[in-house]
């Protein structure tokens, strides 16, 4: 049986989802930092597997960028040309596809798999080409994004999640849609992590996803927000990973959402993983 734990919770079946993105951690910890984390399979799984038994987690997001990342070359192409050129990448993708399907062996039953990619403005950053100078340029990485979505359209997925360290621009939205077609052609349920906000924003960017998340914004801020006007998650931000003494399991926050520093120390993690169920 395969899990459906955001659905459950997007049409109301399911009251609480914790999500707990741990990748730079478990490289370290499980892995030992290999240098091959994102090119082998075997070594990837077996390290998110290790984790895996330690953090409890009811979704997990599969970064699909971070094999690509390094593999862009410019050689006078537009950049948004050599970020489409660098996601038609076969190793990368064959990489992707093998740690989905075993993952999906292992834990289909017990999680719900997500697909992480950037947003479009994002990616241009971690392709080292700087700020985007046009719509056309969003929506031509855009439209690259969503072609890499369909390469896993087969897979056992749940849903897409969009990150972004900057507010989305409303050319960027508008560049997303491209994006969230693809995912809810496909049925998949889609999130949009805003990873630099501390507090609420006073407005949310005008995205048709299902939830919005809040990475570094702590659970006192959830409080009093209408969770029926804009659905938002967070709570767990770095702060909770480092001092035993805050709570969230009784929060108002009712995806609770955030990752583990890759310097957070083992012992401390099993006990605030532990808070979170209590």
């Amino acid at each position: 049986m395969t899990s459906a734990k955001i659905n459950d919770w997007v049409i109301g079946q399911r009251d609480r989802l914790v999500w707990i993105e741990f990748d730079p951690y478990a490289h370290k910890i499980f892995a030992g930092a290999a240098s091959d984390w994102h090119s082998s399979a075997t070594v990837f799984v077996n390290g998110i597997g290790q984790a895996l038994g330690v953090v409890k987690t009811d979704v997990l997001s599969i970064d699909l960028i971070a094999p690509y990342v390094g593999e862009v070359e410019f050689d006078g192409a537009k950049p948004a040309q050599a970020i489409e050129d660098m996601l038609q990448l076969e190793g990368p993708r064959k990489f992707t596809e093998q740690v989905i399907d075993a993952l999906a062996h292992r834990f289909a039953d017990q999680l719900d798999l997500v697909l992480k990619i950037p947003s479009p403005a994002q990616m241009y950053r971690l392709a080292g080409c700087g700020e985007p100078p046009s719509f056309d340029d969003l929506d031509d990485v855009g439209i690259g994004l969503s072609n890499l979505l369909r390469e896993f359209s087969s897979k056992t997925v749940a849903g897409v999640l969009v990150s972004t360290s900057e507010m989305v621009s409303t050319d960027e939205a508008e560049a997303l849609e491209s994006v969230i077609g693809a995912a809810q052609h496909y049925a998949w349920r889609v999130a949009l992590s805003l990873d630099s906000p501390t507090t609420l924003p006073a407005e949310f960017p005008a995205v048709d996803c299902d939830v919005f998340l809040l990475p570094n914004v702590a659970a006192e801020h959830f409080i009093d927000h209408d969770q029926s006007v804009v659905k938002i998650g967070g709570a767990l931000s770095p702060r909770y990973w480092q001092d035993e003494s805050i709570a969230v399991a009784g929060s108002a926050c009712p995806v609770l959402y955030g990752k583990i520093p890759s310097d957070a120390h083992p012992e401390l993690v099993v006990k605030r993983v532990a808070a979170l169920r209590a």
